[in-house]
């Protein structure tokens, strides 16, 4: 909530799909979310990003 100003956690999901980029880059196999479909879009750009090094 600092970082963002302490927003309510309804309008920090930008800050979620940063970190899950994070524990990607640095190697996570599993990430634990609440926004699915969210996470699972962020998942999909990651990747097509990954895959285009």
């Amino acid at each position: 909530g600092k970082i963002l100003d302490e927003r309510p956690a309804d309008d920090r999901l930008i800050g979620t799909v940063s970190v899950h980029y994070d524990a990607l880059i640095k190697g996570a196999k599993i990430l634990r979310v609440h926004d699915v479909k969210e996470a699972s879009d962020s998942l999909r750009i990651f990747q097509a990003i990954q895959s285009q090094r």
